[in-house]
């Protein structure tokens, strides 16, 4: 039976048995009738919600794991630090390899060999009993690590046994011992904005007696690594004790496309407990970040920045590695990259400029697609939009590209017999609107009887612009001294297919500035007063009304109330 059809059921048979009592009912539980439903009475499912990277549920728990994992990486950083740790791990290395490191520092030369030598040291000793930092999904029942941080950094420098990561952070606290300069570098590994759907798996009758395991890829890219910068040359080496076994170039960071590792946040901690993002100079994947809200990971860094903001050549080296990005070898990494656009990628109204030069060929199949610097792209406005950033296109002008109107334009442009066509304008197009000027103490009003001031220098010469935010109530000051103004028309606001204008404030010949100001502060006292007149009238009339209901109360209880 139908979820529908119990409740009419049950209506049926109360109602019968209240007619005749004696009736037998128990013989109708085994009834298998026919019950004919109508056709629109199939349940709905229930629509599936797509998660985006637009949910803002999914954009502040990856934010917010972002920051966790920074602050986890600036603790480790800091028990790096500590003495325990640094007199531990330096103390496991040969006596032979320390004394090597003294005379390295009178005469420092053949870096890379000692570094070599300094990791294939930690890597005979240590010995990798766990797992490291894993890229985690949202897990409910997830239990948190109880363990302080220095504790298992201890632990770990005095048995030489623990995970990868361990390794990594040891070497660098080595190194640090030395008198090196070693960095620790932490790739981030959030939560993902997608996490894999959960996939109910059909039951298998008969086991599989062969059982086939998978390579873990994840196994085969670092989470954590250290930095060192030679004192001789100020290069920066990379060294990684466990993964790769050897110190890397610059493309240490290549990691294997079946790997789930997120390579878009790396962070280099310094020993001044200062950090310093560092994602351009190990992967070409860092601008597959979340992009909303804007530069959150830029102002996140800044917190991490050194008290005392010192430029060194490391970080203009950063920089300039970050600005000569290599470019991306996918249309899709391509087309949300921050510093160079794909020519197809480009909207209906941003157009290269005149003097700019492909830097690349980009090829899609066949097709070879034409690459440039996103600063040599510039945008392109109507001759209205042009006049809202107050500029006049120049007569004679040839428009760079005539595109179609949006809906709603076709559709008030139909209406109006005009053509369905916009023609756009560069900039170098146009010129600024020359300003009008006061003559004879008379603004110079359009036919409506305002001034539009769509920037600030739209403002008449001889006129002030006094704005309804910063004066409230001064249009009406205005009209009370009779000084000549007009209404400020700053922009349109466009809705159910019209606009009306936004106004804001008022535009009163500069002469009368300083009477106006003076009579709105006076005005705006007085009505400040007023408030507090009003407010102390309010409260004691509402004081006097809740006395006024005690004392009644009061000789109720007197006269008819129960007497203790």
């Amino acid at each position: 039976m139908q979820p529908g059809l119990d409740d009419r059921a049950d209506r049926s048979s109360s109602s019968a048995s209240d007619s005749s009592g004696d009736s037998d009912w128990e013989s109708l539980i085994g009834f298998d009738g026919v019950v004919i439903s109508s056709v629109n009475s199939r349940e709905k499912k229930p629509l599936k919600r797509h998660r985006s990277a637009a949910d803002p549920q999914l954009n502040v728990a990856h934010i917010l794991h972002v920051y966790c994992l920074a602050y986890y990486g600036f603790l480790v950083n800091k028990a790096l630090n500590h003495r325990a740790v640094q007199h531990r791990v330096k103390q496991k290395i040969s006596s032979d390899l320390r004394s090597r490191v003294r005379k390295y520092w009178r005469n420092p030369s053949d870096t890379i060999s000692l570094l070599r030598d300094l990791a294939a040291e930690l890597r005979g000793l240590f010995d990798v009993n766990k797992n490291g930092l894993r890229r985690t999904y949202m897990e409910p029942n997830l239990q948190a690590e109880t363990t302080p941080i220095l504790k298992q950094l201890v632990k770990s420098a005095k048995t030489f046994t623990g995970s990868r990561d361990n390794a990594s952070q040891l070497l660098t606290a080595l190194l640090r011992a030395l008198g090196f300069d070693a960095r620790l570098v932490f790739s981030l590994q959030p939560l993902q904005l997608h996490p894999p759907e959960s996939k109910q798996h059909k039951q298998v009758k008969k086991p599989r007696v062969e059982v086939h395991l998978r390579p873990d890829y994840d196994l085969s890219v670092p989470v954590f690594w250290c930095e060192v910068r030679c004192p001789v040359t100020d290069a920066i080496i990379p060294l990684e004790p466990i993964v790769y076994g050897d110190f890397g170039t610059e493309s240490l960071y290549n990691i294997d496309t079946r790997s789930n590792l997120c390579t878009a946040y790396i962070v280099s901690y310094y020993a001044d407990m200062s950090a310093l993002d560092v994602s351009a100079r190990y992967t070409e994947y860092w601008h597959f970040r979340l992009r909303y809200p804007h530069s959150w990971f830029e102002r996140m860094i800044q917190l991490y920045r050194h008290p005392v903001p010192s430029r060194t050549y490391f970080h203009d080296l950063f920089e300039t590695k970050r600005i000569q990005a290599k470019l991306p070898k996918t249309h899709k990494s391509l087309k949300h990259h921050p510093h160079y656009v794909c020519n197809t990628s480009l909207r209906a109204n941003q157009i290269p400029r005149r003097d700019a030069k492909p830097v690349a060929k980009h090829s899609v199949g066949n097709i070879k697609h034409r690459v440039y610097r996103r600063t040599d792209i510039e945008v392109c406005h109507s001759e209205l939009s042009w006049e809202r950033q107050g500029r006049l296109i120049i007569s004679g002008s040839t428009p760079v590209r005539t595109i179609r109107a949006r809906g709603t334009i076709q559709n008030r442009r139909l209406m109006n017999q005009q053509t369905i066509t916009i023609h756009i304008y560069r900039k170098s197009d146009t010129i600024k609107i020359p300003r009008q000027y006061v003559v004879d103490g008379k603004l110079p009003l359009n036919q409506f009887g305002n001034i539009t001031v769509f920037v600030p220098e739209m403002v008449p010469i001889g006129a002030v612009h006094l704005r309804q935010s910063q004066y409230a109530g001064i249009e009406t000051v205005a009209k009370l001294i009779g000084a000549p103004y007009c209404k400020a028309v700053t922009g349109f606001r466009f809705r159910n297919e019209t606009s009306d204008p936004v106004f804001d404030g008022i535009i009163v010949v500069q002469e009368y500035q300083p009477l106006l100001v003076e009579a709105w502060a006076v005005r705006r006292q007085l009505m400040i007063e007023e408030t507090k007149k009003r407010q102390h009238r309010n409260a004691v009339l509402r004081w006097k009304r809740y006395l006024t209901r005690l004392s009644i109360v009061d000789r109720l209880n007197q006269d008819y109330g129960v007497q203790p």
